[in-house]
């Protein structure tokens, strides 16, 4: 579910502050920023590939590539929602059923 109004200000908020820090040199500070944000939206893909940027900042290469990992599945994800809505969408406005054909 979505975030909050006021959650997202405050997410915005510290993901320029994780931002702002990391490109400062202070990667421990960002760190802390982005991780706030993800407890206030766990999926929220910019906060994600931010703490991928921060992670290699820190030379956790591993963490930072799973954390890429994760951001892709999280978009492959929403990609296939979308499509699927995007579809159900058209046949139901058709007014036709969904059928699987062979080729």
């Amino acid at each position: 579910m979505d975030a909050p109004v006021k959650d997202l200000e405050r997410i915005e908020a510290l993901q320029q502050e994780g931002r702002q820090r990391l490109d400062a040199g202070q990667p421990a500070e960002a760190l802390r920023a982005v991780e706030q944000a993800l407890v206030l939206e766990p999926k929220n893909l910019r906060s994600l590939t931010l703490k991928a940027d921060v992670l290699e900042s820190l030379h956790k290469d591993d963490a930072a590539q799973q954390m890429r990992a994760l951001v892709k599945q999280i978009k492959r994800e929403q990609w296939q929602r979308e499509v699927e809505a995007e579809v159900r969408g058209h046949h139901e406005l058709m007014g036709e059923a969904i059928r699987h054909e062979k080729l």
